[in-house]
């Protein structure tokens, strides 16, 4: 048995988890004991890597509080426009609290198969996705201009699928 299996009870894991692990890959790592070794499934995924431009020079002329509370605001926003983007709707509105000077996006997003699982040792590991998609969605966020987000082909098509599905009722 796994050594977090054994020490924490699963209202324990079930109450930290939600916080720190995407919901589907909480229920995936409770679901079995299984789940929590080194493996991984091939899935398709919808990949997003964001960047905040002149972050690092904004944070090292600010106190720590005001650079945590602002960093958790803008990824309140970049998970705002990744819904956005999969619902096909109006991008969310900018409202983050003591920034002086707008901070500025770039967004990539791709869409394909990648390996999903647990990397790491017995004792540390995280849950990641390797493959094609993450390390496209990664050249199109650095080639994103400021406030840009730039899809892949393939998640372009499976929004515009889901948007001809969406209008046709079903």
């Amino acid at each position: 048995m796994h050594p977090l299996r054994r020490e924490l009870s699963p209202p324990i894991l079930n109450a930290a988890l939600p916080c720190s692990v995407a919901p589907r890959a909480r229920d995936r790592l409770l679901a079995s004991a299984g789940n929590l070794e080194l493996d991984g499934v091939k899935l398709m995924v919808a990949i997003l890597f964001a960047d905040l431009e002149g972050f690092t020079s904004y944070s090292e002329k600010r106190e720590p509080e005001t650079t945590f509370s602002v960093l958790n605001q803008y990824l309140a926003l970049a998970a705002q426009a990744a819904l956005k983007i999969m619902e096909r709707t109006a991008s969310p509105q900018y409202n983050v609290k003591d920034c002086e000077r707008q901070l500025s996006f770039r967004i990539g997003v791709a869409t394909g198969l990648a390996v999903v699982g647990n990397v790491g040792t017995g004792e540390l590991f995280n849950y990641t996705a390797i493959g094609d998609p993450v390390n496209l969605a990664f050249r199109l966020r650095s080639s994103a201009q400021s406030n840009q987000i730039l899809l892949s082909k393939s998640t372009y098509d499976v929004i515009a699928d889901h948007g001809q599905r969406a209008r046709a009722g079903g």
